[in-house]
């Protein structure tokens, strides 16, 4: 009976330290790299209320570039990635570092952190560029394979990311490219454009909210038990 009695707080008190209640996804942040004639943007265009669009920064295997007369493998600009070894292997680009990433992060991480649900990306090559990608992130220090598929031709990609990606303070998501056709830096590039995460930003309780409700459950029990 007295093992019943502290299941029955145990759940009530976990039901009430929930760190959100259920709530509407949004875009926490949003990449259009949009072009200005003078270079592409590599800040967040768009974030929401308590996030953070940090670094965005390529590997050692990749130049960026920005100029207007490269970038237009997307008219509104996108984010150009040069580099990489004609043929190579997904072993090849870890080593490489033949990546882009982007982190994103709570901006109060005392009190929030970011449920992430989903990645959406644009990615189109050119003629020898790379035909396929694979995306990992530092919540597994970039140990496993979010999503592995073919450079898409210019259609949004979507990748649901889990609860693994639930109450994040920072991630870094690194976009990988492999099997590059040919090294000639006038056709074997790769454009990535309109990167958005979606998912909300919730609030954590502090200490002295959290014994208040385990406080509150242990009286709404006792009240259960003299009813």
């Amino acid at each position: 009976m007295k093992r019943t009695r502290y299941k029955t707080l145990g759940a009530l008190a976990i039901s009430l330290l929930g760190f959100s209640s259920a709530s509407q996804a949004v875009i926490l942040a949003e990449y259009n790299f949009n072009n200005d004639g003078s270079g592409t943007d590599l800040s967040a265009t768009t974030v929401a209320t308590g996030v953070t669009g940090g670094t965005t920064t390529d590997g050692a295997g990749f130049d960026i570039f920005t100029n207007t007369g490269l970038t237009v493998l997307f008219t509104s600009g996108g984010v150009g990635l040069n580099g990489g070894v004609a043929g190579s292997t997904k072993a090849i680009a870890l080593t490489d570092g033949e990546y882009f990433s982007i982190t994103i992060s709570a901006t109060n991480t005392g009190t929030e952190r970011l449920d992430i649900s989903t990645l959406d990306f644009n990615a189109v090559r050119s003629s020898n560029g790379s035909s396929n990608y694979f995306v990992r992130s530092s919540l597994d220090a970039f140990a496993s394979d979010l999503a592995d598929a073919t450079i898409p031709g210019g259609a949004v990609s979507q990748i649901s990311l889990g609860s693994a990606f639930d109450s994040v303070e920072t991630v870094e998501f690194r976009f990988y490219l492999y099997n590059r056709a040919s090294t000639s830096n006038g056709s074997s590039s790769v454009t990535l454009d309109d990167i958005e995460f979606n998912g909300t930003v919730v609030a954590i309780p502090e200490p002295s909210s959290a014994m208040l409700i385990l406080g509150g459950a242990g009286l709404a029990l006792l009240r259960r038990r003299r009813a």
